[in-house]
């Protein structure tokens, strides 16, 4: 019983960690909004969409990690995740702003993320 309960909060603990990311990034998103959308326009997405689009991302965000913390069982938290990341490395990471940070980073999350998917 000792050994779940430390293999339950390690993996909990490891989630957080791996959500730390998200959960950081969501401020910005949130109390920056009109300079977000100014930068999603910039990577070529239409401006009338923009808006839309970060709103999105924003609920992806917010539900995915929640998720992806708390619902271990539920495969839906790190898909929302993932739905979210590999778009967003694709268009501003690889096409728009080619940056190798970025992109390293972001397979490390979707590495993580595909684990957390296969793993039960």
């Amino acid at each position: 019983l000792r050994k779940k309960n430390l293999i339950n909060f390690i993996d909990t603990i490891a989630r957080v960690f791996i959500s730390s990311i998200f959960i950081n990034s969501l401020p910005t998103k949130i109390f920056s909004f009109e300079r977000n959308v100014d930068y999603v326009s910039s990577a070529g997405i239409p401006e009338f969409l923009s808006p839309f689009f970060l709103i999105c991302a924003i609920l992806i965000i917010l539900i995915g990690t929640f998720l992806f913390v708390f619902r271990k069982k539920s495969n839906l938290g790190p898909i929302l995740l993932l739905i979210f990341l590999i778009p967003t490395t694709l268009i501003f990471h690889v096409f728009a702003f080619p940056h190798m940070g970025g992109v390293t980073r972001n397979l490390v999350l979707i590495g993580g993320l595909i684990i957390a998917l296969i793993r039960k």
